[in-house]
């Protein structure tokens, strides 16, 4: 791997209750075959919707690869639109795994904060992936279920420092399909990785201003 390119990790989750086929899975597994970008060291992975899996896939993940960002794609049928979450608490987890496993203490086993937030600016990443008028249409959210979803976020953001996203999707056609939610999500991997590209330049310019005087 050339070592300008920007590692990027995307995961889906597996089947579990009435989503014997996962709309987050079904889209992850196109974008590699969507994303184009030269600079982007793209990595996906299923994970099985399991505390134990999800907590020890995403350990591996940003400990093989280091990537400077982790977007974790979820499907809710709550959600209409792709839909960006802000945030993850680190207890409440009181459902069941697919395994019908719980965590001890219904927590998080990592991290102290009671809730933790992504570094990115959402709000403008929403509002910039909006313009784009994709076809597919993009909100935030500050409530990411309580579950595996976000169980996943949380240990991504205390593993990642913060530099994690997650995205809830529709059930497929509901309305998307899977070949537009991937291209959705192709767009926030570009925009994503430009915000912190961005945010990594501007604080380089501080550390050097800060030298200089």
């Amino acid at each position: 791997m050339s070592a300008n390119k920007n590692t990027v990790v995307v995961t889906g989750f597996g089947p579990f209750g009435q989503y014997k086929v996962n709309a987050s899975w079904e889209a992850v597994k196109l974008i590699p075959s969507l994303l184009d970008e030269t600079d982007i060291n793209l990595i996906i992975e299923e994970i099985p919707v399991e505390y134990e899996e999800t907590w020890t896939k995403i350990s591996q993940l940003q400990k093989e690869h280091t990537p400077i960002l982790m977007i974790h794609v979820g499907v809710s049928h709550k959600a209409k639109t792709l839909t960006l979450e802000t945030c993850a608490s680190k207890n409440g987890y009181s459902k069941p795994d697919v395994k019908g496993n719980m965590l001890p203490e219904q927590e998080c086993c990592i991290g102290s904060e009671q809730r933790v937030f992504t570094k990115l600016a959402v709000e403008r990443l929403a509002e910039d992936l909006n313009n784009l008028r994709l076809g597919v249409n993009f909100c935030t959210s500050n409530d990411a279920g309580l579950y595996l979803c976000e169980f996943s976020y949380y240990t991504s953001l205390c593993v990642n420092g913060q530099s994690s996203l997650f995205v809830h999707v529709p059930d497929i056609g509901k309305p998307y399909f899977p070949e537009q939610t991937a291209q959705g999500i192709c767009e926030i991997i570009r925009l994503a990785v430009a915000q912190i590209n961005e945010n990594n330049c501007d604080n380089c310019k501080d550390v050097i201003n800060n030298i200089i005087t």
